[in-house]
């Protein structure tokens, strides 16, 4: 598993390299505008409403309060290898999600008037980098117990809305939310194997008992 996960972080990283020097060449600029204009010609007030008041939950504030919720429980516990995990995850990231915006400087899209003004750069986008890297460092810390399946489920349609609702608002492009995907994935990849590497895997599992 060890060598799938190196693997699998090393592709990852390539991607997320290749997909960035397209975005700074404007090589997807038209497949981003026309994946946004479509997703417009379908907006309803409802969805309006539903996107404006949930589109945060994948924002820095929240992200970080529910990391930090979840980092009290685990340190509360003693479980180093898995704080480790979700703190570097974290904070790695938002780091990541600032160099790259600084380094690509995409301006934002303006196809349409936005419901929720944003400001900075556009690529990658930081809702879906930290949303991601959330769900992901649960999925990591949760892998070898009981709740792998469930974490999986809900990480994917959380990250996967808190994108959707970027795009819909139109202040993100596609490529800006792949982008992030690909980047927080890559790094809790990278994290967690570091941090098991460290400190090995003589940890305890207070959310179910080893078969």
């Amino acid at each position: 598993m060890t060598v799938v996960a190196i693997l699998l972080a090393a592709v990852l990283a390539v991607i997320a390299i290749k997909l960035a020097r397209e975005v700074q060449e404007r090589e997807t600029l038209g497949i981003d505008k026309q994946v946004l204009l479509t997703i417009h010609q379908h907006a309803t007030p409802l969805l309006d409403w539903l996107v404006v008041h949930t589109t945060n939950i994948g924002g820095p504030l929240v992200t970080a309060i529910v990391a930090l919720c979840i980092g009290l429980y685990l340190a509360y516990k003693r479980e180093v290898v898995r704080f480790f995990i979700l703190g570097g995850s974290m904070v790695g990231s938002a780091g990541l999600a600032f160099m790259i915006k600084s380094l690509i400087e995409r301006p934002r899209p303006q196809l349409w008037h936005h419901l929720l003004p944003e400001s900075g750069f556009s690529f990658i986008s930081g809702h879906a980098t930290m949303s991601m890297t959330l769900a992901a460092a649960v999925v990591a810390i949760l892998w070898r117990t009981k709740w792998r399946w469930p974490a999986i489920i809900v990480g994917v349609l959380y990250a996967g809305w808190v994108g959707f609702s970027r795009l819909y608002l139109g202040v993100h492009y596609p490529t800006d939310i792949l982008g992030g995907w690909v980047v927080a994935s890559a790094w809790v990849l990278v994290v967690t194997l570091t941090i098991r590497l460290v400190f090995g895997d003589t940890i305890k599992i207070p959310f179910t008992k080893k078969s």
